[in-house]
């Protein structure tokens, strides 16, 4: 039998090695697991969903855990000012007592968050006071503007001032005043604010209840005005009770310097 020429020009192609069957599910060598994927019976592969944290600025994440600290401060400030209160015998509404009352948050601030850049508060949550530019540790002199414009940040009531300034300062920084006038920022660095963030209609929600309290508050202080100002209009002495009508009209008249008639 005449045995066959291969056409010019044609070259064979190599020779494919036999299959070797692999059992389900074994691993291949020189290959590496596949993030995202997972072996399931009969040796295929099938994408598994895990998952997945969204990326949040620290700023804009440690927003929730800011509210929830203030108020832990909050209750050891008002806490300490009452004891005051009662053991110096103050009223704790006199509005001088009241400005003691705001020399003491704005001290209790600074004291903690000059040391470590956290109040009680802070640290239970995970979030921490850090300057703007680069997010090293933040100066006194920064800690302490920030604690004493803390004050104008809480007008009219409900920290209104505060929540529009963090609102317009936007998602990369969220500062209040204080914290635009002293070059710092609140962020999450662990705990809670760092792993649960803060959901995305939180702040704008507590920025209106605030302002409509605000509103409301400055609109009832401004209608009471008038009231007030009608009780302390003094009034004229009215007569004695019992005088007769004559005697209350009668005045006496001066004497006459006319010679009577002769």
């Amino acid at each position: 039998m005449r045995e066959s020429v291969a056409p010019p020009g044609w070259t064979p192609s190599p020779a494919v090695p036999a299959l070797t069957p692999i059992a389900a599910n074994a691993p291949i060598a020189g290959t590496a697991p596949v993030a995202g994927t997972a072996p399931i019976a009969g040796g295929t592969a099938a994408l598994v969903a895990s998952p997945v944290a969204v990326a949040a600025h620290p700023a804009d994440a440690a927003v929730r855990w800011r509210m929830r600290a203030a108020r832990i401060d909050n209750f050891l400030v008002y806490g300490g000012y009452l004891t005051a209160c009662l053991l110096l015998h103050w009223q704790a509404a006199s509005l001088a007592h009241l400005l003691w009352l705001a020399v003491a948050g704005a001290v209790y601030h600074f004291a903690f968050e000059a040391h470590s850049g956290q109040t009680p508060g802070k640290r239970r949550y995970g979030i921490r006071v850090v300057s703007a530019d680069g997010g090293g540790p933040a100066s006194p002199r920064a800690i302490a503007i920030r604690s004493l414009v803390r004050i104008v940040d809480s007008l009219p009531v409900c920290y209104a001032v505060g929540l529009v300034s963090m609102v317009r300062s936007g998602p990369g920084r969220r500062q209040r005043i204080g914290d635009l006038a002293g070059g710092t920022v609140v962020v999450a660095i662990d705990g809670r604010a760092a792993e649960r963030g803060t959901p995305a209609w939180l702040l704008p929600a507590a920025t209106v209840v605030a302002v409509a309290v605000s509103a409301l508050t400055v609109i009832g202080m401004i209608g009471g005005q008038p009231q007030l100002t009608s009780l302390q209009t003094p009034r004229t002495a009215s007569p004695a009770i019992g005088t007769p009508p004559a005697a209350q009209s009668a005045t006496p008249s001066p004497p006459s310097s006319t010679p009577p008639a002769t």
